[in-house]
């Protein structure tokens, strides 16, 4: 059995004690089988090259069969390949990360012209009912 972390656009062979942070993804050869284990926390990136990366081993063994199992459920037949730690920690991908740094505050306002040809504004509810009627109209 070989382990392998994808880090960036390659898989770098590990050697125990194995400890996969779960920001990464990890795939396990065996004659058999190869594991695609995801750490919860991992990217698209990293997830899409454990993909690609199994596909093209399997390519040269067709007789292998690809699992992919998510941190947390793994299945007993893994838990009997290897004796591995979850910890905290990401290797970073290819692909540039980032974090949201702002909440933008959405507010649905309904405009209504009353009967003296005053405007007044009124916060409503964002939901789809509140969208419909006649006193939603914008002009620019």
């Amino acid at each position: 059995m070989t382990v392998y972390q994808v880090v960036r656009k390659r898989l770098k062979p590990l050697k125990e004690p194995y400890k996969f942070n779960n920001g990464d993804v990890y795939l396990l050869v065996t004659s058999t089988h190869i594991w695609i284990w995801l750490g919860r926390k991992s990217y698209c990136d990293e997830k899409a090259v454990g993909a690609w990366t199994a596909k093209v081993i399997e390519e040269e063994n067709k007789d292998l069969i690809i699992k992919t199992i998510n941190e947390g459920e793994e299945p007993q037949d893994f838990k009997n390949l290897v004796n591995f730690e979850v910890v905290e920690g990401d290797t970073p991908g290819f692909l540039k990360h980032f974090e949201k740094k702002e909440n933008i505050d959405y507010r649905l306002l309904q405009i209504i012209q009353k009967s003296d040809g005053e405007i007044e504004t009124v916060e409503v509810p964002i939901k789809a009912k509140n969208l419909k009627g006649r006193s939603f109209h914008l002009k620019i």
